[in-house]
């Protein structure tokens, strides 16, 4: 009888041994899977979440975003940072905000005349205003984007902008624009000299400036157009004094609307631990204000990948609208 049984399946001693052999065989299969532990699958995923809200956030202020790797101090282990663009300070114009925005008029400089968009500020009578705006302390350190609307009734010399110890504007007789920005190697600055040639400008109608400081580069942009760029050294002027558009001497004859001011600020994402290495095959990502990978500076998707001492444990490719993981 017990022949038969035998003969139609396992004996218990039997199916002991083959579940023992099935562990072990399991076993060694999942060494292998489990290399990337908890610990690496975890960063993995926060990497692929902070690279996502990092071009979110370069879709979202309409800038360039740069990420890098910060290597290890005494007090943090290697880590991930994105330079990115957030909103410092704003001001609209609208006499009823005025306060709140905290404009203090000088000379024949008004609120409430006819602006791009609804109230603005008029200097064509001259004049000058200075502006703190809404917002908090604006931090220059890391770089700046200053953006604003302005109308040029006529070819007039005047001074449009300053930010004493940092940045002037000046309409030229020609009819152009010149740019001071003082910038430097640290220990010595010095005022970096931009022109946008006469054929930028538009008399009579509306005009949006934009002009970055970071990264090593100047760059001013007229109706979304580059008008001037130049190379600038690392270390940007302190402003000493509170930003003002005209001047009491020599005031530009025309007309400002919606200021906004970007302070570039440094945000950290994952902290890499000691047992794993982290290695990009660029020196830094680039975003572009469309939140893709830039195609100027990556002719290639970059690689993102997660070390050991001995092995790969992870990792994913950045292309320009995604991430893939490292197959």
């Amino acid at each position: 009888m017990a022949r038969d049984l035998r003969s139609r399946g396992f004996t218990l001693l039997e199916m002991m041994v083959v579940m023992i052999l099935l562990g072990i065989v399991a076993g060694l299969g999942f060494a292998g899977f489990d290399k990337m532990d908890p610990g690496s699958r975890g960063l993995q995923v926060s990497l692929e979440t902070f690279l996502e809200a990092t071009r979110d956030r370069a879709r979202g202020s309409g800038q360039e975003v740069r990420v890098q790797i910060l290597p290890a101090d005494e007090e943090h282990g290697a880590r991930i940072v994105r330079a990115v663009f957030q909103p410092a300070m704003e001001a609209g114009f609208e006499p009823q905000f005025s306060a709140r925005e905290r404009i203090a008029l000088e000379g024949g400089a008004r609120l409430g005349e006819p602006g791009r968009c609804g109230g603005g500020l008029s200097f064509e009578e001259g004049g000058r205003a200075k502006l703190e705006g809404r917002g908090g302390r604006v931090e220059t350190t890391n770089g700046f984007t200053l953006e604003f609307d302005y109308m040029l009734p006529e070819a007039a010399a005047g001074k449009l902008f300053e930010w004493e110890g940092l940045l002037e504007l000046e309409f030229r007789r020609g009819g152009g624009l010149g740019v001071r920005l003082r910038a430097g190697d640290g220990e010595f600055l010095a005022w970096v000299q931009l022109e946008a040639p006469p054929e930028s400008m538009r008399l009579g109608r509306w005009q949006h400036l934009r002009f970055t400081a970071a990264d090593g580069r100047a760059r001013l942009w007229i109706d979304g157009e580059i008008a001037a760029v130049d190379t600038i050294g690392p270390a940007l002027g302190v402003p000493t004094d509170t930003l003002a558009f005209g001047a009491e001497d020599s005031s530009f004859r025309g007309r400002v609307d919606e200021v906004l001011l970007w302070s570039r600020v440094l945000e950290e994402g994952a902290e890499v631990p000691e047992i794993l290495k982290l290695e990009l095959s660029s020196p830094e990502i680039v975003f572009d204000r469309h939140g893709r990978l830039d195609a100027a500076s990556h002719a290639d998707a970059v690689s993102v990948r997660l070390m050991d001492d001995v092995a790969l444990v992870g990792g994913f490719m950045i292309g320009r609208f995604t991430q893939e993981t490292l197959r």
